[in-house]
């Protein structure tokens, strides 16, 4: 799971309701890798841990590969804070670097503001987010 540390909860679990019912998998045989919960860095870099900043790149990459997958939870569409932030930047790069496939996934409210642009004839609107 790759997100901004940034986002609310609901945001968060909006866009993993949505994944989850879009049916396109197994959730129930899927684990999910959210390093806020599982990888406390801000303790590695202070107490400089075996497994220090220098490491931090090469241990994310095997846990990439072991994972398989990658869900790319953006906040919204227009202007999403994920694409501000270094180290999320950083976790696409590695992923189509190593080949892992990615999935974006978004909270229930870019998707519906998603819809009413593509349903409203506001294409203009879509193909500008590629661009922003």
């Amino acid at each position: 799971m790759s997100w901004s540390w940034d986002y609310k909860v609901s945001v968060l679990i909006s866009a993993l309701r949505r994944w989850e019912n879009q049916g396109t998998g197994d959730h129930g045989q899927t684990s999910l890798w959210i390093c806020f919960f599982v990888n406390n860095q801000y303790r590695i870099l202070l107490e400089k841990a075996a497994m220090g900043s220098d490491d931090l790149g090469s241990v994310f990459a095997a846990r990439l590969q072991a994972c398989g997958r990658v869900l790319v939870l953006l906040d919204k569409l227009k202007d999403p804070v994920y694409v501000k932030r270094v180290w999320c930047v950083f976790e696409t790069y590695q992923a189509t670097r190593l080949k892992v496939p990615l999935q974006v996934i978004l909270p229930e409210e870019a998707y519906s503001s998603l819809k009413a642009d593509l349903r409203g004839g506001r294409l203009d609107e879509v193909t500008k987010l590629g661009r922003s």
